[in-house]
Protein backbone atom coordinates (compact mmCIF):
# COMPACT_ATOMS: atom_id res chain seq x y z
CA UNK A 1 0.00 0.00 0.00
CA UNK A 2 2.64 2.33 0.80
CA UNK A 3 4.18 1.67 -2.28
CA UNK A 4 1.27 3.20 -4.17
CA UNK A 5 0.85 5.94 -2.28
CA UNK A 6 4.85 7.10 -2.72
CA UNK A 7 3.95 6.87 -6.72
CA UNK A 8 1.41 9.43 -6.02
CA UNK A 9 3.32 11.73 -4.09
CA UNK A 10 6.36 11.43 -6.18
CA UNK A 11 5.12 13.76 -8.87
CA UNK A 12 3.08 15.61 -6.71
CA UNK A 13 5.86 16.76 -4.30
CA UNK A 14 8.05 17.75 -7.47
CA UNK A 15 6.18 20.28 -8.31
CA UNK A 16 5.70 21.70 -4.45
CA UNK A 17 9.50 21.17 -4.62
CA UNK A 18 10.09 22.92 -7.56
CA UNK A 19 8.40 26.18 -6.52
CA UNK A 20 9.34 25.80 -2.45
CA UNK A 21 13.34 26.10 -4.66
CA UNK A 22 12.62 29.32 -5.92
CA UNK A 23 11.25 30.78 -2.96
CA UNK A 24 14.94 30.15 -1.35
CA UNK A 25 17.06 31.36 -3.73
CA UNK A 26 18.46 34.72 -3.80
CA UNK A 27 17.69 38.04 -6.01
CA UNK A 28 13.98 36.16 -6.43
CA UNK A 29 11.54 37.64 -8.91
CA UNK A 30 8.86 38.78 -6.75
CA UNK A 31 6.38 38.72 -9.51
CA UNK A 32 7.29 35.38 -11.01
CA UNK A 33 7.79 33.59 -7.72
CA UNK A 34 4.37 34.01 -6.83
CA UNK A 35 2.76 33.36 -10.63
CA UNK A 36 4.25 29.97 -10.04
CA UNK A 37 2.77 29.28 -6.45
CA UNK A 38 -0.31 30.63 -8.21
CA UNK A 39 0.00 28.06 -11.22
CA UNK A 40 0.95 25.22 -8.76
CA UNK A 41 -2.05 26.03 -7.04
CA UNK A 42 -4.33 25.83 -10.09
CA UNK A 43 -2.34 22.70 -11.33
CA UNK A 44 -3.38 20.95 -7.96
CA UNK A 45 -6.89 21.75 -7.83
CA UNK A 46 -7.31 20.60 -11.58
CA UNK A 47 -6.60 17.31 -9.84
CA UNK A 48 -9.18 17.20 -7.22
CA UNK A 49 -12.41 19.98 -7.65
CA UNK A 50 -15.19 19.56 -10.15
CA UNK A 51 -14.72 21.68 -13.35
CA UNK A 52 -17.61 24.05 -12.71
CA UNK A 53 -16.04 25.02 -9.41
CA UNK A 54 -12.54 26.17 -10.90
CA UNK A 55 -13.88 27.13 -14.48
CA UNK A 56 -13.34 30.70 -13.76
CA UNK A 57 -9.82 30.42 -12.15
CA UNK A 58 -8.25 28.42 -14.77
CA UNK A 59 -10.26 30.84 -17.78
CA UNK A 60 -8.16 33.85 -16.24
CA UNK A 61 -5.08 32.07 -15.45
CA UNK A 62 -5.36 30.82 -19.27
CA UNK A 63 -5.85 34.94 -20.66
CA UNK A 64 -2.88 35.86 -18.22
CA UNK A 65 -5.83 38.14 -15.95
CA UNK A 66 -4.76 38.61 -12.59
CA UNK A 67 -6.42 36.32 -10.33
CA UNK A 68 -9.07 38.06 -7.75
CA UNK A 69 -8.73 37.92 -4.24
CA UNK A 70 -12.93 36.52 -4.91
CA UNK A 71 -11.64 33.47 -6.99
CA UNK A 72 -9.31 32.31 -4.28
CA UNK A 73 -12.06 32.32 -1.39
CA UNK A 74 -14.11 30.36 -3.89
CA UNK A 75 -11.13 28.22 -4.12
CA UNK A 76 -11.18 27.83 -0.55
CA UNK A 77 -14.84 27.48 -0.12
CA UNK A 78 -14.78 24.63 -3.29
CA UNK A 79 -12.52 22.95 -0.76
CA UNK A 80 -14.22 23.08 2.41
CA UNK A 81 -17.61 21.85 0.44
CA UNK A 82 -17.35 18.21 -0.05
CA UNK A 83 -19.76 18.44 -3.18
CA UNK A 84 -17.43 20.42 -4.64
CA UNK A 85 -14.57 17.79 -4.58
CA UNK A 86 -14.36 14.59 -7.40
CA UNK A 87 -15.03 11.30 -6.43
CA UNK A 88 -11.98 9.36 -5.64
CA UNK A 89 -12.85 7.41 -8.51
CA UNK A 90 -12.25 10.52 -11.19
CA UNK A 91 -9.72 12.04 -8.96
CA UNK A 92 -6.61 12.38 -11.10
CA UNK A 93 -3.60 10.36 -8.65
CA UNK A 94 -1.21 10.93 -11.91
CA UNK A 95 -0.67 8.51 -14.06
CA UNK A 96 2.42 6.10 -12.75
CA UNK A 97 -0.17 5.62 -9.41
CA UNK A 98 -3.08 4.44 -11.52
CA UNK A 99 -0.61 2.20 -13.56
CA UNK A 100 0.72 0.82 -10.56
CA UNK A 101 -2.64 0.06 -9.12
CA UNK A 102 -3.81 -1.57 -12.22
CA UNK A 103 -1.24 -4.13 -11.64
CA UNK A 104 -1.03 -4.57 -7.95
CA UNK A 105 -5.32 -5.11 -8.53
CA UNK A 106 -4.09 -7.55 -11.54
CA UNK A 107 -1.93 -9.45 -9.40
CA UNK A 108 -4.19 -9.43 -6.40
CA UNK A 109 -1.08 -7.89 -4.27
CA UNK A 110 -3.32 -4.84 -2.96
CA UNK A 111 -7.12 -5.52 -2.45
CA UNK A 112 -9.73 -3.31 -3.97
CA UNK A 113 -11.17 -2.01 -0.39
CA UNK A 114 -7.04 -1.16 0.31
CA UNK A 115 -6.56 0.14 -2.77
CA UNK A 116 -9.53 3.11 -2.21
CA UNK A 117 -8.43 4.05 1.37
CA UNK A 118 -5.38 4.62 -0.53
CA UNK A 119 -7.13 7.07 -2.83
CA UNK A 120 -9.06 8.40 0.26
CA UNK A 121 -5.78 8.86 2.06
CA UNK A 122 -4.10 10.48 -1.50
CA UNK A 123 -7.19 12.69 -1.80
CA UNK A 124 -7.03 14.03 1.79
CA UNK A 125 -3.27 14.87 0.77
CA UNK A 126 -4.18 17.29 -2.21
CA UNK A 127 -6.98 18.71 -0.66
CA UNK A 128 -5.15 19.89 2.37
CA UNK A 129 -1.87 20.81 0.24
CA UNK A 130 -4.65 23.14 -1.84
CA UNK A 131 -6.12 24.99 1.10
CA UNK A 132 -1.90 25.71 2.62
CA UNK A 133 -1.46 27.31 -0.78
CA UNK A 134 -4.46 29.20 -0.95
CA UNK A 135 -3.21 30.80 2.43
CA UNK A 136 0.36 31.28 0.90
CA UNK A 137 -0.86 33.46 -1.49
CA UNK A 138 -0.63 37.38 -0.12
CA UNK A 139 -3.95 38.82 -0.18
CA UNK A 140 -2.23 41.43 -2.01
CA UNK A 141 -1.98 39.24 -4.99
CA UNK A 142 -3.59 41.57 -7.47
CA UNK A 143 -0.90 44.37 -6.19
CA UNK A 144 2.02 41.81 -6.35
CA UNK A 145 0.75 41.09 -10.45
CA UNK A 146 1.23 44.99 -11.13
CA UNK A 147 4.94 44.35 -10.11
CA UNK A 148 5.33 42.52 -13.58
CA UNK A 149 4.87 46.41 -14.58
CA UNK A 150 8.16 47.24 -13.46
CA UNK A 151 10.09 44.83 -15.28
CA UNK A 152 12.48 45.63 -17.62
CA UNK A 153 10.54 43.94 -20.77
CA UNK A 154 7.60 45.33 -19.58
CA UNK A 155 8.82 48.77 -19.27
CA UNK A 156 10.23 49.01 -22.84
CA UNK A 157 7.69 46.92 -24.49
CA UNK A 158 6.18 49.79 -26.88
CA UNK A 159 3.41 46.86 -28.12
CA UNK A 160 2.37 45.59 -24.53
CA UNK A 161 3.10 48.37 -22.04
CA UNK A 162 1.12 48.86 -19.37
CA UNK A 163 -0.56 52.22 -19.55
CA UNK A 164 0.03 54.61 -15.97
CA UNK A 165 -2.94 53.89 -14.26
CA UNK A 166 -2.25 50.28 -14.15
CA UNK A 167 0.81 50.69 -12.12
CA UNK A 168 0.20 50.00 -8.55
CA UNK A 169 -0.27 53.18 -7.89
CA UNK A 170 -2.07 53.07 -4.32
CA UNK A 171 2.11 52.26 -3.08
CA UNK A 172 3.01 55.74 -3.82
CA UNK A 173 4.13 57.50 -1.13
CA UNK A 174 1.11 60.77 -0.55
CA UNK A 175 4.02 63.37 -1.21
CA UNK A 176 4.65 62.45 -4.55
CA UNK A 177 3.41 63.82 -7.23
CA UNK A 178 1.47 61.51 -9.64
CA UNK A 179 1.58 63.60 -12.55
CA UNK A 180 5.78 63.89 -12.50
CA UNK A 181 5.43 60.00 -12.25
CA UNK A 182 3.05 59.96 -15.68
CA UNK A 183 5.35 62.18 -17.69
CA UNK A 184 8.76 60.15 -16.67
CA UNK A 185 6.95 56.64 -17.27
CA UNK A 186 5.74 57.85 -20.77
CA UNK A 187 9.45 59.18 -21.52
CA UNK A 188 10.28 55.35 -21.15
CA UNK A 189 9.17 54.43 -23.94
CA UNK A 190 12.45 55.37 -25.85
CA UNK A 191 14.20 52.17 -24.46
CA UNK A 192 17.13 52.95 -27.22
CA UNK A 193 17.76 56.70 -26.08
CA UNK A 194 17.93 55.32 -22.28
CA UNK A 195 19.94 52.26 -23.16
CA UNK A 196 21.96 53.21 -26.32
CA UNK A 197 23.82 50.49 -27.92
CA UNK A 198 21.26 47.82 -26.37
CA UNK A 199 18.67 45.76 -27.56
CA UNK A 200 15.13 45.06 -25.65
CA UNK A 201 16.29 41.55 -25.49
CA UNK A 202 19.51 42.88 -23.37
CA UNK A 203 17.58 44.93 -20.98
CA UNK A 204 15.25 42.18 -20.65
CA UNK A 205 18.11 39.93 -19.13
CA UNK A 206 18.63 42.93 -16.31
CA UNK A 207 17.79 42.42 -12.64
CA UNK A 208 14.64 45.09 -12.44
CA UNK A 209 16.12 46.74 -9.44
CA UNK A 210 19.13 47.41 -11.39
CA UNK A 211 17.85 48.66 -13.98
CA UNK A 212 16.04 51.05 -11.69
CA UNK A 213 18.81 51.91 -9.77
CA UNK A 214 20.83 53.26 -13.35
CA UNK A 215 17.80 54.74 -14.23
CA UNK A 216 17.38 56.95 -11.09
CA UNK A 217 21.36 58.06 -11.93
CA UNK A 218 20.23 59.12 -15.63
CA UNK A 219 20.48 63.22 -15.64
CA UNK A 220 19.26 65.89 -18.27
CA UNK A 221 21.48 68.42 -20.10
CA UNK A 222 20.63 70.85 -16.98
CA UNK A 223 21.84 67.91 -14.04
CA UNK A 224 18.10 66.93 -13.32
CA UNK A 225 17.49 63.53 -12.51
CA UNK A 226 15.23 62.67 -15.20
CA UNK A 227 13.47 59.48 -13.49
CA UNK A 228 14.13 60.08 -10.08
CA UNK A 229 10.83 60.01 -8.28
CA UNK A 230 9.45 57.06 -10.82
CA UNK A 231 12.67 55.30 -10.07
CA UNK A 232 12.42 55.74 -6.03
CA UNK A 233 8.46 54.64 -6.80
CA UNK A 234 9.43 51.29 -8.08
CA UNK A 235 12.68 50.43 -6.05
CA UNK A 236 10.45 50.79 -3.15
CA UNK A 237 7.44 48.75 -4.87
CA UNK A 238 9.90 45.96 -5.51
CA UNK A 239 11.39 45.74 -2.02
CA UNK A 240 8.50 45.70 -0.24
CA UNK A 241 7.86 42.43 2.01
CA UNK A 242 4.64 40.90 0.26
CA UNK A 243 4.20 37.54 2.24
CA UNK A 244 1.03 36.55 5.04
CA UNK A 245 3.86 35.80 7.18
CA UNK A 246 2.80 36.95 10.69
CA UNK A 247 5.64 37.69 13.32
Amino acid sequence: MNQIYFTFLKPILHEVTQVNVIFQGTNVNVFKAHCDLKNLLISLIRHVLKPNNISQIIKESTQKKIIRLTDIEAVRNALRFPGAHLSNNCVDYCWQFETQSALSIESKNIKQLQLNTVKQRCTNFLLKLCHELCNRLPDNMSTIEKIEYFCPDQCFNSNERSSFGELPLNLTDSSVDKDVLKMQWRQLGAFNEIFPGMSISQISETSSIRMWSTLKGLSTATGELKFKELSEFAIRTLTLPISNATV
